[in-house]
């Protein structure tokens, strides 16, 4: 790690001392830091930090889905070398996630300023508030826990609006184990899919399936659409969303909600509620990637008690010491994406979810949220791993990537100087680097 400089001084409510190191310039004005937090007791933590400028024109901080869809996992450093031929210089992991049916984000998630996830739910199904982080046009972080909530309507109809369960994410297949040990399977939803979901949705038999086209479901407000399929299955079967079109799924009881037809319209509202921020922030994201605990806010930790029952972990999540992954906002305008790594005797411990919270203040954080950790906590510049994983190979179904723009495509030089100024007749520059504009 060398030499560490530049202590800075915890506030005196933290428990955790955490000196840095000297920066380094990954690209721009991204720098590197390794960090070193002392625990007491001979404990030791050690992580590294990405810093950039949120209104950087040159830098945009965006969430990447594993294999481009809602529904897939993928190994972190296959997914950082796909991401660096698209010019993403370097990134962490993403957020928590569900086998339903593989990979989904487990809440907000958002690409290209369309919703392809939505509301964050427990093991069993029950609706949860966790941390969200939202990127506006701007390239501003906002973070805080969410609700939230699609409707859809059939204004051409009398039937009343229809809150839809889930947003490309299915559950009626999936049997879930209540604490008691018995079986539970939902009697009934409205499921909403697009051509992101990335997967063939099971479809059970007497459900109603809804081909829309012309929607496009953002983060906050209403989008509409017609109708231009029904389908009514007698017996299980399964559906792909072609592009550029939404289905929704009504099965069970509530498939007598939806009174559609071919030719008709229908909309769906979004509509976000964040625990402590102005909702206003939330309209209109350009991306957003689904977290766990709120850490920070307002340059104030969060309280203990919301880590675990408020946020649905385990007790056993917050209280233990493990590699953990987190995003933070300075007041001033810079973000920060940070790893811990963990479960390395005689080099790092890892940190609980307090020690996390007390670290990102330590290291300047005004707003946190703590990211999918454990085995997953990974780093990459230039897609090469930056910190020591506790695990190698572990898949993640998004991670968020700082891009810096795509090169022009290879220029011959031959002509550009004089005799004798470049190695042969046909010599070129190497295609595809994301440091072009920095050798120019």
């Amino acid at each position: 790690m060398g030499l560490l400089v530049g202590v800075l001084p915890a506030a005196p409510a933290l428990a955790v001392d955490v000196k840095t190191s000297a920066s380094s310039r990954v690209l721009g004005e991204v720098t590197h830091q390794r960090f070193q937090v002392d625990l007491g007791s001979g404990a030791t933590a050690r992580g590294d930090i990405l810093r950039f400028k949120e209104n950087d024109p040159d830098i945009t901080l965006r969430p990447r889905l594993a294999r481009g869809v809602t529904a897939g996992i993928q190994q972190f450093v296959p997914l950082a070398e796909s991401q660096l031929r698209r010019g993403a210089i370097a990134g962490v992991n993403g957020g928590y996630w569900l086998d339903r049916p593989t990979g989904v984000p487990n809440g907000l998630h958002v690409t290209q300023g369309r919703m392809v996830a939505g509301q964050a739910v427990t093991r069993s199904g029950t609706v949860t508030r966790r941390g969200m982080v939202g990127i506006q046009p701007s390239g501003r972080m906002v973070m805080d826990e969410l609700a939230v909530d699609l409707v859809l309507d059939q204004p051409d109809v009398a039937a009343g609006p229809a809150k839809i369960t889930e947003l490309n994410r299915q559950t009626w297949s999936n049997v879930i184990k209540r604490p008691d040990g018995t079986d539970w399977r939902p009697e009934g939803e409205v499921l909403l899919f697009d051509d992101r979901f990335g997967a063939r949705i099971e479809v059970p038999g007497g459900s109603k399936v809804v081909v829309v086209q012309g929607m496009e479901v953002k983060t906050s407000g209403r989008t509409e659409g017609t109708i231009v399929a029904v389908y009514e299955p007698p017996l299980a079967t399964t559906y792909d969303v072609s592009a550029d079109r939404y289905a929704i799924v009504a099965y069970g009881e509530r498939a007598a909600e939806l009174d559609v037809a071919p030719g008709r319209r229908v909309g769906v509202t979004t509509t976000i509620t964040p625990a402590r921020t102005p909702a206003a922030g939330w309209a209109q994201l350009t991306s957003g990637v689904a977290g766990g605990q709120m850490l920070v806010q307002a340059g104030q930790r969060r309280p203990d008690n919301e880590w675990v029952s408020y946020s649905a972990f385990s007790a056993a999540h917050a209280t233990a010491r493990q590699p953990r992954t987190a995003i933070g906002r300075t007041s001033g305008g810079g973000g920060m994406l940070v790893t811990v790594d963990g479960r390395r005797q005689g080099h790092s411990v890892g940190l609980t979810v307090r020690e996390l919270a007390d670290t990102m203040i330590a290291l300047g954080a005004a707003d946190a949220v703590n990211l999918d950790g454990g085995g997953s906590t990974t780093m990459t510049v230039d897609a090469k791993i930056k910190n020591r994983p506790s695990e190698t190979g572990r898949s993640v179904a998004d991670g968020l990537f700082l891009h810096a723009p795509l090169p022009p495509p290879s220029r011959p030089l031959t002509n550009a100087c004089p005799d004798g100024g470049v190695p042969s007749s046909d010599f070129t520059d190497t295609p595809g680097t994301t440091h072009v504009a920095a050798i120019d």
